[in-house]
C-alpha cells in the first residue's frame, strides 16, 4: 500500500477500467483495443453469468485481440466454479499471455444471489485461494479435509490474486491472503484510510508487511452533463451501500442503506432502469464516484490520486459505454497529472 502524499505532490498511481458486459462480446473487444496501449493499465470484466456476458470467455478473446492490456475479473467467486477451474482456466490463459492476467476474487454478490444463495463463507474463500495459489505454483493442492490431493502437470506460474472486500472480515482476510485488495470505500480521505487500516492488520496478523500489499480502490465514474452524469453512477453506488461496511457512515446514508436493501432486485444489478438508490442526494454520491464534465472528471481523479492507494479502478458506468471509455481514455492519456 503507497503511503500518504503531501497534498500539493500527487503522485499517480496505476489506473484501471471496471466494465460489466452487457452488450455483445465484439463490442468489448473493440473496448478493449480501445485501452490497449494506453495508460490504463488493466480491464477489470465483471463476473455475474446471469446478468453479464461470460467473464473468462471475454477476457480470453480480449487477449487475442491486444497485445499489452492486461485483464482480470472483479470479481469471481469460489461458489459458481470450484476454485480448481477457475484455478485451469488462470493458469492456460497467463501461459498464453504471461503476466497479464489477474485474478479478483471475493465472497460473491450478485453471480450467487441470482440464484437465491447466499455469499461464500470467509472459510471458502480462504480454501480456494490457498487451492488456487499452492497449485499454480506447485502443480499440486489439497482440495480440503475430506477431498483428494489434485495434481496437473504443468509448469508453475506466478499470479496475482486479489481479493475484495467491504466487510471489516473480509477486509482482514484480504490483507492476510491477498497480493491486493480491491476495496469499496469511495473517496474521502477518511473512509479509505478506515479500510485500508483493517486491510493492513491482517497483514500484520499474518507477519506480513502491509506495503508489500497492492492496494485497489475500485470508484465508479461517469462523463457527461452533471446531472446526468450523477444519474448513471447511482445504481453503483446504491449496489455499495447495501454492502457490509468498515468505515463510518451518517445517519442520513444508514437510514438510505436500510431502504436499498429492503428493494434491492438483483434481476436489474446494476441496471440503469432498476431505481436503486434513486433517494441518493449528490451530495452522498460525491462521496463514491466520480462524475460529472470532462473537467469535473479530471478535478476528482487528480484528487483520488492524493489517495494512499497504489491503483484506482474506474467503474465505467455512463450509458453509451463505449464513447464513456473513449472519453476516458482521452482524457487520462492527454491530462491527467501530465
Amino acid at each position: 500500500m503507497r503511503s500518504n502524499e503531501p497534498v500539493g505532490d500527487p503522485v499517480r498511481p496505476l489506473v484501471s477500467v471496471g466494465y460489466y458486459p452487457t452488450r455483445d462480446t465484439r463490442a468489448t473487444i473493440d473496448l478493449a483495443r480501445e485501452l490497449d496501449g494506453g495508460i490504463v493499465d488493466t480491464l477489470w470484466i465483471g463476473d455475474s453469468p446471469l446478468i453479464w456476458r461470460e467473464c473468462w470467455a471475454t477476457i480470453a478473446l480480449c487477449l487475442a485481440a491486444t497485445e499489452t492490456l492486461r485483464y482480470g475479473p472483479a470479481v469471481t467467486n469460489p461458489v459458481n466454479r470450484h476454485w480448481t477451474v477457475t484455478a485451469s482456466t488462470v493458469q492456460t490463459l497467463d501461459e498464453y499471455a504471461p503476466g497479464r492476467v489477474r485474478l479478483g476474487i471475493g465472497v460473491g454478490d450478485s453471480a450467487l444471489r441470482r440464484l437465491n444463495g447466499g455469499v461464500a463463507r470467509l472459510a471458502e474463500l480462504r480454501s480456494a485461494v490457498h487451492g488456487m495459489r499452492t497449485l499454480l505454483a506447485d502443480a499440486a493442492a489439497d482440495t480440503g479435509p475430506d477431498g483428494p490431493e489434485v495434481s496437473w502437470d504443468r509448469p508453475p506460474r506466478q499470479v496475482e490474486i486479489l481479493l475484495s472486500g467491504s466487510g471489516p472480515k473480509t477486509l482482514e482476510l484480504a490483507g492476510e491472503l491477498g497480493d491486493g485488495a480491491i476495496i469499496v470505500p469511495g473517496i474521502v480521505p477518511g473512509a479509505v484510510d478506515q479500510v485500508l487500516e483493517r486491510v493492513a492488520a491482517g497483514r500484520r496478523a499474518a507477519g506480513k508487511d502491509p506495503a508489500t500489499l497492492h492496494s485497489v480502490l475500485w470508484v465508479a465514474c461517469a462523463i457527461g452533463e452533471e446531472e446526468r452524469a450523477w444519474a448513471d453512477v447511482r445504481p453503483w453506488v446504491a449496489s455499495i451501500l447495501r454492502h457490509p461496511l468498515a468505515f463510518d457512515t451518517s445517519p442520513e446514508v444508514d437510514a438510505a442503506r436500510e431502504r436499498i436493501r429492503a428493494g434491492y432486485d438483483f434481476s436489474h444489478h446494476m441496471s440503469h432502469g432498476s431505481g436503486h438508490g434513486e433517494e441518493l442526494p449528490v451530495e452522498v454520491l460525491r462521496d463514491f464516484a466520480i462524475a460529472g464534465t470532462e473537467d469535473q472528471v479530471l478535478a476528482g481523479l487528480n484528487a483520488a490520486a492524493r489517495l494512499p492507494v497504489d491503483e484506482i479502478g474506474l467503474v465505467v458506468m455512463g450509458r453509451d459505454v463505449h464513447d464513456q471509455v473513449a472519453r476516458l481514455n482521452k482524457l487520462l492519456n492527454d491530462s491527467w497529472l501530465a
